[in-house]
């Protein structure tokens, strides 16, 4: 039986530049004439883990509205951990060919005239909160940034002090990182960097009546801009970051319990309707101690 470790590619061939582990081929192929079980644990296939999506570079404009801080935090939070879905991250090849008939069968001949990389568009879906914080956020940062639908220019420019001196893209759009970790949660196995990320649309802001009809949740979907990298420096670059989210004891089952103290209003309640005072008045009522 071949050992695990000696079925694993590290550096070479395919597996060079690339961060994570990957099996060797060699090993596992159970579809010839008859299957091989002697290597079972090769036969292990890629299934495809959630992508970490971080906030890189936040818009040059937001520096100029009153409490960015909260923009940027507020942007993060949305980019990073209230996002549901993320979406539309590619980098396949794609290889285009002409074609030259041969003969009178109907054979081709087949020339590469091209390849081509497939564009990543992110895609980006949540629910919003109580008061539509992330609906109002993504309201300021068109109307201020992108562009304001009566004017057609940015408001920004209108806030009393600001004087700028360009308006490249940089000051409306932002830079988000997302990575996908191996299965071993310690190396990055894919990953993207894109600029210029603008949203389109703000989510539908809309209202109506029906008395008849339950609420509704506000869930936005919006889709992004974005020029994008992807390769071994990127991996590195991904792979750095990751390496900063501290692994040890991230155990969701070694967590505090998110409430501690019993509330005052239930532990200073004069009813006998709770499991303590039942069993303190079972011991108060006993006629004789064993």
């Amino acid at each position: 039986m071949t050992r695990v470790a000696d079925a694993i590619l590290t550096g070479q061939a395919q597996s060079f530049g690339r961060g994570s582990a990957m099996s060797d081929p060699q090993y596992g192929g159970s579809y010839g004439v008859a299957p091989d079980l002697s290597q079972w644990a090769s036969m292990t296939h890629y299934t495809r883990p959630n992508l970490i999506v971080m906030l890189f570079d936040v818009p040059r404009g937001l520096q100029y509205l009153p409490d960015s801080d909260y923009y940027v935090s507020g942007l993060r939070a949305m980019v990073e951990t209230h996002a549901r879905n993320w979406d539309g991250f590619k980098s396949d090849l794609k290889v285009e060919f002409t074609e030259t008939p041969v003969g009178r069968a109907g054979e081709q001949f087949q020339d590469v005239v091209n390849v081509t990389r497939e564009r990543t568009t992110p895609t980006l879906t949540l629910v919003d909160l109580a008061g539509r914080p992330f609906q109002n956020l993504l309201q300021d940062y068109i109307t201020y940034l992108i562009g304001d639908p009566d004017t057609g220019y940015p408001m920004i420019n209108a806030i009393d002090g600001v004087s700028l001196g360009d308006y490249l893209n940089d000051m409306a759009s932002m830079v988000i990182l997302a990575f996908e970790p191996d299965p071993t949660f310690k190396r990055v196995a894919k990953a993207w960097l894109c600029a210029n990320v603008m949203p389109d649309t703000t989510g539908p802001i809309e209202g109506r009546k029906d008395p008849t009809a339950s609420r509704d949740t506000l869930e936005i979907s919006l889709n992004f801009s974005a020029v994008t990298q992807s390769g071994y420096g990127v991996l590195l670059l991904a792979q750095k970051y990751f390496d900063l989210m501290n692994k040890t004891n991230a155990n969701p089952l070694l967590r505090r319990a998110f409430q501690e103290e019993m509330s005052p209003d239930v532990a200073s309640n004069f009813g006998l309707g709770g499991v303590i005072d039942n069993i303190n008045n079972l011991g108060a009522d006993a006629l004789a101690a064993t």
